[in-house]
């Protein structure tokens, strides 16, 4: 996904079952989510969403739908929401959820 401009990122999308690498948190009571396709993969996705109903926890497999919102890099912000210092400046695909589930 990271050769892509921008430009063709902005596209619906359907990520289904993500792992969660990393969790976050803000001020609003929003979640920070960092996921992945699988648990060997480097490409890596960042959702903020409040639209979760339970507890999210690392591993946990997530689906969501929404837009491609373009690429990124992990800031301080994110560090400063609970994720790992290890993600800072890595590349992100931003996604803007509509909908989202962890999947049990």
């Amino acid at each position: 996904m990271s050769q892509y401009s921008d430009d063709d990122l902005f596209k619906n999308v359907t990520l289904q079952n993500f792992y969660v690498k990393d969790i976050g948190s803000d001020k609003l009571d929003n979640y920070h989510l960092l996921l992945n396709p699988n648990e060997n993969s480097q490409q890596l996705f960042l959702i903020v969403t409040d639209k979760l109903k339970d507890k999210v926890k690392l591993g946990d497999k997530i689906s969501a739908q929404g837009t491609l919102n373009g690429k990124s890099k992990i800031t301080q912000s994110q560090i400063n929401s609970g994720f790992s210092y290890n993600y800072l400046n890595k590349p992100v695909i931003l996604v803007e959820v509509d909908k989202v589930q962890i999947n049990k």
